[in-house]
């Protein structure tokens, strides 16, 4: 089964990151620039400020500080003309300790239309301040979001999540060697409509140089009672010579008993 979305209708061109890491970089001179109180006292104990700075895209910011004067968390609204250019139109950075631990980026429609991305989340690790997941929110409904998970910069696992998908899947979660490239893993969850028809509600495919070694489906109880009891089945795969491909099947019980093929 392949991945339903490709990954590069929604995975951001590489020159584009990087415009935008130039650009948050440049505009993150922010308290260089004159900071107003616009209240003495906010939820985590300390002052709000705001400031604005047309010449760096910045339309308004809103800093807030804790009780110890930290920076807990800002909010930066960019001009067209900046997130015409840059394809964000908000972000909101969150702190711990002056530690980045979240980065929210809501884009323009166009950026939207174009990468089929409507907003980005990046979380970093609060003590070290690596990053280790990104969650996206998709622009049609039927993709629905992923979450991306880091480990020092390479690729675990990504988590996809259907809402209203019209193939059958509801979630699928792809695991990945330590290079962060390599997929060793897939497992998928079903819609219920599909576990009526099929039977099956999830299944874990395993996978070696690209290719299919291993796969299991789980079967429903329902299921199970109309078909010799049938709760699991395990599928081995084998190839040859000449791209020759088989396949041996094994049919388990609730019990772990081997089921007899008939």
């Amino acid at each position: 089964m392949q991945t339903l979305i490709p990954e590069q209708f929604v995975m951001i061109k590489i020159h584009t990151l990087l415009a935008l890491c130039i650009f948050l970089l440049w505009s993150s001179n922010l308290f260089a620039q004159d900071e107003f109180i616009i209240e003495e006292e906010n939820e985590f104990g300390g002052q709000t400020t705001e400031f604005s700075d047309t010449k760096l895209g910045i339309l308004q910011a809103v800093i807030y500080y804790g009780s110890d004067n930290r920076r807990v968390k800002e909010e930066k609204e960019f001009t067209k003309k900046s997130a015409l250019l840059y394809g964000i139109v908000r972000e909101v950075k969150k702190y711990f300790f002056d530690i980045k631990i979240q980065h929210e980026r809501y884009f323009t429609p166009q950026f939207a239309r174009k990468y089929l991305t409507r907003k980005r989340t990046d979380y970093f690790d609060r003590y070290t301040g690596e990053r280790t997941k990104v969650e996206k929110f998709f622009t049609e409904a039927y993709l629905g979001r992923n979450i991306t998970y880091y480990f020092k910069e390479k690729r675990t696992k990504v988590e996809w999540f259907y809402p209203q998908n019209l193939e059958g899947i509801r979630q699928q979660v792809t695991f990945f060697a330590p290079d962060g490239v390599r997929k060793t893993k897939k497992e998928y969850w079903y819609t219920k409509k599909t576990t009526r028809t099929k039977g099956y509600y999830r299944s874990v495919h395993f996978l070696e140089d690209s290719r299919k070694i291993k796969q299991i489906w789980y079967y429903t109880t329902d299921y199970a009672a109309k078909n010799r009891n049938i709760i699991k089945q395990i599928d081995h795969f084998s190839y040859h010579p000449e791209k020759l491909m088989t396949i041996q099947s094994n049919f388990f019980n609730e019990k772990g008993a081997l089921v007899p093929v008939k």
